[in-house]
């Protein structure tokens, strides 16, 4: 079984107004797969992300999503709303 990646959270704020949860999802592929993300932990660049729509975007309500990284292991984000535009990665783990 492999070990949590240490990181630091990040999160992000959507650009456009009006966030719909599509949006909430749409902005954690790509942030998951930018640079920022790649400097946590094990400095791994991610690629392929794929988020599930939150079911609300209420405060508080979380999503996953999964990515590549650049190691060949395939990740899971656990991803929570902090506010009406804003999301926080929670953690990140190797999938199994």
């Amino acid at each position: 079984m492999k070990a949590a990646v240490g990181l630091m959270l990040g999160s992000a704020v959507l650009a456009a107004c009006g966030a719909t949860a599509g949006k909430f999802s749409d902005a954690a592929e790509e942030f998951i797969e930018g640079d920022e993300v790649a400097t946590w932990g094990k400095q791994e660049q991610f690629l392929n992300a794929i988020c599930t729509e939150p079911t609300s975007t209420s405060v508080n309500t979380t999503f996953q999503c999964t990515a590549d990284g650049s190691d060949t292991h395939s990740y899971v984000f656990q991803v929570v709303i902090i506010g009406e535009r804003k999301f926080r990665i929670e953690s990140l783990q190797p999938q199994d």
